[in-house]
């Protein structure tokens, strides 16, 4: 008589399925067709990435050509000509001060434009200087520190030696005109071949005011943009050059 089996026992540890086949995973791709769809997908970022420019369409290119102009301020140098009507030493000095101030908005427009200026002190060392420039008032406030070899002469003329006043601006506002904005592009562009991703093609928006006063240190209204080149620039998209008030006039950098 044959042993039987109970019913509940346990199977045979290893045992498999009844139908003889081992299970397979479901749902997952072969590694080699995992690295191709990879591959693929490196090789078309690096191809397609570069036409995706997302400034490519802004700004208007920047004329060439440009110059920079010496304008011309509104009295003669003082080191020349002396200080017209000039009777105190105050006067003298405030002469000095209206020259450099104009000299210097007018080295930051980079162009000749109507220009008028007044100084004037209460206590002798501060003066508040107002430059008028095109209708627009940049004004100034100065340290007078030293006049000691102040230089005078009579007769209706005072001749001084400019280069004895010393003085430091302890505030000021800048004149930032589109003109200086546009030759700055190009000075950009010009100084960036130097390095490892050099720029070109610069534009700047089409909007640009065409005077505009800002103290020392702002960002100015508008952009400029300028296209790097090089594998380290890669994906080579338009830089935002965003613009800003230097004492030398408008200075551009990109963020």
């Amino acid at each position: 008589m044959s042993a039987e089996t109970p019913p509940n026992a346990a199977a045979p540890a290893g045992a498999g399925p009844s139908d003889g086949h081992s299970e397979k995973e479901e749902g997952w791709l072969p590694g080699w067709v995992v690295l191709i769809v990879v591959a693929v997908l490196v090789v078309g970022a690096v191809l397609i990435a570069p036409r995706i420019d997302v400034r490519g369409g802004s700004g208007d290119p920047v004329p060439t050509g440009l110059k920079a102009e010496l304008g011309t301020p509104s009295i003669p140098d003082p080191a020349e000509e002396g200080v017209e009507g000039a009777t105190t030493e105050e006067e003298m000095v405030a002469g000095v001060l209206r020259y450099a101030m104009e000299r210097r908005v007018l080295e930051q427009a980079k162009m000749e434009l109507p220009i008028s200026s007044e100084c004037t002190t209460s206590d002798s060392t501060t003066y508040e200087c107002t430059v008028t420039v095109d209708d627009q008032p940049v004004h100034s406030t100065i340290q007078v520190d030293d006049v000691s070899n102040l230089t005078v002469t009579s007769g209706e003329q005072t001749m001084i030696d400019r280069d004895t006043i010393h003085y430091t601006v302890l505030e000021q506002e800048v004149a930032v005109t589109d003109h200086a904005i546009h030759l700055e592009a190009h000075q950009t562009v010009a100084e960036s071949q130097k390095g490892d991703s050099p720029y070109d093609a610069p534009r700047c928006d089409e909007d640009l005011p065409a005077l505009q006063v800002l103290p020392e240190g702002e960002d100015a209204e508008g952009n400029c943009y300028a296209k790097p080149n090089g594998w380290r620039a890669w994906p080579n998209w338009s830089a935002k050059l965003t613009i800003s008030a230097n004492s030398t006039g408008p200075n551009l950098w990109s963020d």
